[in-house]
């Protein structure tokens, strides 16, 4: 539920254009990425469900009028997954066995803060890019609606306030972040 609300008020606040949705995508993956060491269960567990009740808001699927906005989501959803799976040593399963193979035949180890700063350069340029590029090459015809912003909100009202386990789930999804940040100096193993 934690994800879902996060990606909902991105969508909240952002979703008045195609553009706006393509950020508030992008942020989402990106807000979540560091949490959850699978693309498969973040992209297609908690954004997909959200991402593709969009398009039908607007009167396109895949049979009817995917140019509306479907494909364009769709195109920044796929990207904004590879890009963050990239940027974050726990976004995906096999980053922490490869730092571990790499160890193992003799390279230092890279911590989580070490990963994250030197893909963040790249990583910045390409998140923020995304969603800019895909709107030029899947350029979506529907250029602007409120419906998905007022759709949002209802989800998030539906959902109620911050239960007891969101705020649990982020305090611990937190605190396991900062033991991957800081792990070496306290004596932690990634």
């Amino acid at each position: 539920l934690l994800g879902k609300r996060i990606a909902l008020l991105l969508i909240r606040f952002l979703g008045q254009t195609p553009l706006g949705l393509g950020y508030a995508i992008s942020l989402s993956e990106l807000c979540l990425a560091p949490f959850i060491p699978s693309n498969s269960a973040r992209s297609g567990g908690i954004l997909y469900p959200i991402v593709s009740s969009i398009p039908p808001l607007m009167g396109s699927d895949p049979n009817n009028n995917p140019d509306k906005i479907g494909a364009y989501l769709m195109w920044v959803a796929l990207a904004s997954t590879c890009i963050t799976s990239s940027m974050f040593l726990t976004a995906l399963a096999p980053n922490p066995l490869a730092m571990e193979i790499a160890t193992k035949m003799g390279v230092n180890e890279i911590s989580w803060f070490s990963w994250f700063l030197a893909f963040l350069p790249c990583g910045v340029v390409l998140i923020l890019l995304v969603p800019l590029l895909a709107y030029k090459t899947c350029k979506p015809t529907l250029k602007g609606s409120k419906e998905v912003s007022l759709w949002a909100k209802k989800e998030l009202e539906g959902m109620g306030r911050f239960s007891l386990k969101e705020i649990l789930m982020l305090s611990l999804t937190l605190l396991a972040l900062l033991g991957w940040i800081f792990g070496k100096p306290l004596g932690l193993h990634a």
